[in-house]
């Protein structure tokens, strides 16, 4: 996954997209763009009353619409690729890809444990290459966790179990950063005397390990800690990393454990990778939210393209609550864009739309662009683990 000003005539053609479809855009890229990216032409004010060379200023400097903008202004659509994914990579799991060296690399949320048994709570990170450019995937190692990145539970790790300490890993988020990679991941830590003798509590973070070839990682370090009991990032997770100039923007869903408050998303700015980040943690703003975001937002994955915005896809839920397998419930996929990650305009209608009462549905998106993949990745529900699909985008 390669992660990630208009002209008066580009700026014009996306409004009018936008406004075809209902799109409220409020945010404008930013003006400092990384320098590889076009400039507008400098032109004088009476050239640009001239129609005809503002156009061709236009077509010299005006940034393509890329993957991400044709999804938003409905230019393009999403076709299945079902066969992108063995059987060995079949659950409900969240995905991440990149190119590094040379290679085509995957992580994943696995169901396999390290001696290869197929288990009901999540395993760890696996890792899955391919070698025909992105289209094709084989799990590494039978679809064992990665060594640094398993899950461990006390007596046996391989069915749920409350009654007795653990750790789980899952939701892994790569990227390159210089010479190394660096991998966002969610943990969950259940410590049976969280506030006293029997007073239990699952303790969700943020983590983040770094590697230099793509299978042995580092130690973790916590990014990020659950806030209060009740509070609404009680619960933090699904993290989406991305470099953002010297720096990185971390987005992450907060969930309430009590589920009085919505599940959300929020970001923090991060200069540098160094330990648990303290600052501030900012809601993300959907504008206008729509009615199938009713019950909120959860995993979600960023890009950034070269018109200067970042494009998301992420996953929500409409109806009474954010559980699986509820006649009440329903899942959506939707993609938003936005010059600061913080303030998103919303593509009115989903890109997908799923779930019944036996699975989430088509839920936890990631994007997929790699050489000339161009997709987004889902789990492909239902019935719940049948394992990962990928909707290839295509021109309309």
């Amino acid at each position: 996954m390669t992660k990630k000003t208009r002209s008066l005539g580009a700026s014009l053609l996306a409004a009018l997209c936008a406004a075809a479809m209902g799109i409220s855009d409020p945010t404008t890229p930013r003006s400092n763009a990384p320098s590889s990216w076009a400039k507008a032409a400098t032109m004088s004010e009476p050239d640009l009353r001239n129609n005809k060379l503002a156009g061709r200023a236009a077509d010299v400097t005006a940034p393509a619409c890329g993957t991400g903008c044709k999804l938003f202004t409905n230019a393009a659509r999403l076709s299945p690729a079902s066969l992108a994914f063995p059987a060995a990579i079949a659950d409900h799991a969240e995905t991440t890809f990149v190119i590094w060296n040379g290679q085509y690399l995957m992580y994943y949320r696995t169901f396999i444990s390290p001696a290869g048994t197929s288990c009901t709570i999540p395993q760890g990170v696996a890792m899955a290459t391919s070698a025909d450019g992105g289209a094709t995937w084989t799990p590494v190692n039978g679809g064992r966790p990665l060594p640094a990145l398993q899950t461990v539970q006390d007596g046996q790790s391989c069915t749920f179990d409350d009654s007795v300490q653990s750790t789980w890993v899952y939701a892994p988020d790569v990227i390159a950063d210089g010479s190394r990679l660096v991998m966002a991941f969610e943990q969950r830590d259940h410590d049976l005397n969280y506030s006293g003798p029997g007073n239990a509590r699952s303790l969700h973070s943020v983590r983040y390990v770094t590697s230099t070839d793509g299978r042995n990682w580092s130690n973790s370090t916590l990014i990020l800690r659950p806030g209060a009991v009740g509070a609404w990032d009680d619960e933090v997770g699904t993290p989406d990393i991305e470099k953002d100039g010297t720096g990185y923007i971390l987005t992450f869903h907060g969930n309430d454990s009590t589920k009085r408050l919505k599940q959300t998303r929020a970001l923090v700015h991060l200069n540098a990778l160094a330990g648990e980040y303290t600052g501030e943690r900012q809601k993300v703003i959907l504008s206008p939210p729509p009615p199938w975001v009713m019950y909120g937002v959860g995993k979600a994955q960023m890009t950034r393209e070269q018109d200067g915005y970042w494009y998301i896809v992420f996953e929500a839920f409409s109806g009474a609550s954010g559980q699986c397998g509820r006649m009440d419930t329903r899942s959506y996929i939707g993609i938003a864009r936005s010059a600061d990650a913080l303030t998103w305009s919303v593509r009115q209608s989903p890109l997908i739309s799923g779930g019944d009462a036996l699975s989430c549905g088509w839920d936890m998106p990631s994007w997929q662009l790699l050489g000339r993949v161009r997709g987004i990745v889902t789990p492909n529900d239902p019935p719940e683990g049948k394992g990962l699909v990928r909707w290839d985008i295509v021109d309309r």
